[in-house]
């Protein structure tokens, strides 16, 4: 097979060259997302083993690389259209997180130690000009970043720091609120409270009082967990990042 591929003429060979980068960028960050979470299970492990000095000085640790749900009781949902990968007809582009549907005002935590980076706190355009705006978007076939900003209604982000030298981030969007305490550069442990769900960036924003979900999203080195998979392979690659629980 490589033979008859390198046989091919110089234009067709150019014509493929983006299609395998691309796959070749799909493979590594599946690969390094599994690899961060293996190494983090050995070093679980091996920190049980310790016993420290009750003498000692409490020292400043690291946040964890397994996540913590960010809503209480919730488990990532099978269903495609609530996870990466899942194709957005009504405005063009691909869902980039995950869908967590439940009531409104539930409260949101922080999946891990950290400190806020930004907070999106703008209100929601008029009706008309955000289905005008997602009429451009379809006719484009994808979402802008501007107008995907927007979407997300009012979101919080907050970083965690490397874990094996990628930046680790999530955030948290369609808040109903965001708690007072809750301010950019703010430090937080993991299970804080960060806010509570809503419906703000949505078109349940406009009348429907019952309806309310919190998008989340992980991203490594500012590209969304899971882009490029499947919506199965990246719910898939989400449950493997929230477990507490290291397997014995």
């Amino acid at each position: 097979m490589w033979t008859e591929f390198l046989q091919l003429p110089p234009p067709a060979l150019r014509a493929l060259l983006p299609w395998i980068l691309i796959g070749v960028g799909f493979v590594a960050q599946f690969s390094g997302a599994r690899l961060l979470i293996g190494r983090h299970r050995q070093s679980a492990a091996e920190e049980r083993t310790v016993t420290k000095c009750p003498s000692a000085p409490e020292e400043e640790t690291a946040a964890p690389l397994l996540l913590e749900m960010p809503i209480d009781g919730a488990h990532v949902p099978t269903n495609p259209e609530l996870l990466p990968g899942a194709r957005r007809a009504y405005r063009g582009g691909e869902h980039q997180g995950v869908d967590f549907s439940c009531r409104p005002g539930t409260p949101v935590v922080a999946a891990a130690d950290g400190w806020v980076l930004s907070i999106a706190d703008e209100p929601d355009l008029p009706k008309a000009r955000r289905d005008e705006l997602l009429g451009y978007c379809k006719q484009l076939g994808e979402t802008p970043p501007e107008v995907l900003g927007v979407l997300h209604g009012r979101r919080v982000t907050l970083c965690h720091g490397l874990r094996e030298g990628q930046l680790l981030t999530t955030s948290y969007s369609h808040l109903g609120d965001v708690s007072p305490d809750i301010k950019p550069g703010v430090r937080v442990r993991q299970g804080d409270p960060i806010g509570e769900t809503g419906a703000s960036g949505t078109s349940h924003a406009f009348g429907d009082s019952r309806w309310s979900e919190l998008h989340f999203e992980v991203h490594l080195n500012g590209v969304p967990l899971g882009e490029g998979l499947t919506p199965q392979d990246a719910g898939a690659l989400y449950r493997e990042f929230l477990r507490r629980e290291v397997p014995q």
